[in-house]
């Protein structure tokens, strides 16, 4: 488990002051978290998602859009 294996570093590390756990990022997000990432309205996602700009898959009942997607989607915008 990824929490005992953190767990044994700080146990072997003398200085714990020097130990960084660097938060894991999502694979997917929902729409209204997407919309935060990118700055835009929830609307504007769901425009997106129906012009097929951006892909998602359907898990149950929530609708999840890889955060590869989102990067991919502004890359283009950032070499401009």
């Amino acid at each position: 488990m990824a929490f005992d294996s953190v767990s044994e570093q700080l146990e072997d590390e003398p200085d714990r002051r020097n130990v960084h756990v660097a938060p894991m990022e999502p694979i997917a997000v929902s729409p209204a978290r997407a919309a935060e990432l990118l700055g835009v309205s929830r609307p504007t996602i769901y425009e997106l998602l129906h012009s097929g700009r951006l892909p998602s898959v359907k898990v149950g009942a929530r609708r999840l859009i890889a955060t590869s997607a989102l990067r991919a989607l502004v890359e283009p915008a950032e070499l401009s």
